[in-house]
Formats: C-alpha cells, sequence, structure tokens
C-alpha cells in the first residue's frame, strides 16, 4: 500500500524513510541537474530508492551506489517491474554506506566553511 503523509518534520520524515518498504523520489525534469535534500535522506535511510524520472544526478547516485533503481515517467510495466525488483532485491552496498557518510549536512555544511575560509584568504 502507499501511505502519503502531511509535511512533517525532517526526524520525523527520516523515520517514515526508515520504515518505508521502498523511498520514493520524484525526478522531474528541472531537478535533473541538481541533488535534491531529499535524496541524502533517502540513501541514508539504507531503504530501497525508486526514482519516478530517469537521468541526472539522482540517477547517477543511484547507479554509484546501488542504492536503488529509476524507471521513466511513462512507463507503466517497467515501474511494476522495478518495484517487484527493490521488494525482492538489497540495496545495501559498501559504495552506500560511503556515500552516506561523506554526504551528511554536517559534512556539507563542513566543506562548505572550508571553501569560504579558502576564498576569503585568497583575496
Amino acid at each position: 500500500a502507499v501511505e502519503s503523509v502531511d509535511l512533517v518534520p525532517r526526524e520525523e520524515a527520516m523515520a517514515y524513510s526508515r520504515r518505508a518498504d521502498i523511498v520514493l523520489m520524484i525526478n522531474p525534469p528541472i531537478l535533473r541537474g541538481a541533488i535534491p535534500g531529499k535524496l541524502f535522506d533517502a540513501v541514508a535511510s539504507d531503504r530501497p530508492i525508486l526514482s519516478f524520472g530517469r537521468g541526472g544526478m539522482i540517477e547517477r547516485i543511484l547507479g554509484e551506489t546501488g542504492a536503488g533503481r529509476t524507471v521513466a515517467e511513462d512507463d507503466p510495466e517497467a515501474l511494476r517491474a522495478t518495484i517487484g525488483d527493490l521488494l525482492k532485491g538489497s540495496f545495501t552496498s559498501p559504495a552506500r554506506t560511503a556515500w552516506a557518510a561523506a554526504h551528511t549536512r554536517e559534512q556539507s555544511a563542513r566543506r562548505m566553511l572550508e571553501l569560504l575560509d579558502a576564498v576569503t584568504r585568497a583575496g
């Protein structure tokens, strides 16, 4: 069954993700050049991820980490098959664990501060 919930605080959303059979990522064309913040949380949830929409950074990261699969928005047969695969498979891997550890909010903030520090020293 698909469960839809209203807007909830981040920690509550993470709890939902950790209990989910599959974490859904919507991957519209406008996001194809970006890494949505929700992807960081989805990878960290250690649950299989289904990206609805092909291409872009979401598909690339799912491929690199083995964390899930992508399907085209206009292919219901592929969607059905992919959901079946996600429910049967294991999507935990050393690459996924390493990616999640290297891409926490704290790590991102530290890298940004280091970059800003380097830029202001050079200027």
